[in-house]
């Protein structure tokens, strides 16, 4: 009797450690290890599509125009994020983008001199 029993208590335990096992493994596909990088609208061409140019790795990124944030322009800078589904658009980095427009009238400058 307590050997049926330790039997039926170790095939309940099996079967609820599979099925953890199959939750997580289900679950595990809607994990996204996601990345945040910056990149540069560098232009928008004429058939509504923005070039993106990401130097931290070497990459160029064609989006669709309408995926940009609002107000965007050439030379500004955007916060992307990376993930295994490709780069959405976050938002403006206007920190880097005044950092970048200051350096660039410094070295223009010194070159007028």
């Amino acid at each position: 009797m307590k050997k049926h029993f330790f039997l039926q208590l170790i095939l309940i335990i099996s079967t609820i450690i599979i099925c953890f096992i199959f939750l997580d493994a289900l679950f595990a596909e809607e994990k996204i290890d996601t990345t945040l990088v910056r990149g540069m609208i560098d232009r928008k061409e004429d058939n509504n599509l923005a070039v993106i140019l990401i130097p931290d790795l070497d990459r160029q990124l064609i989006i669709p125009e309408n995926e940009l944030p609002k107000g965007s322009r050439e030379g500004m800078w955007v916060i992307l994020q990376q993930s295994t589904n490709g780069y959405t658009v976050l938002s403006h980095d206007d920190e880097k983008t005044r950092r970048i427009f200051r350096e660039n009238l410094r070295l223009r400058n010194r070159l007028r001199e």
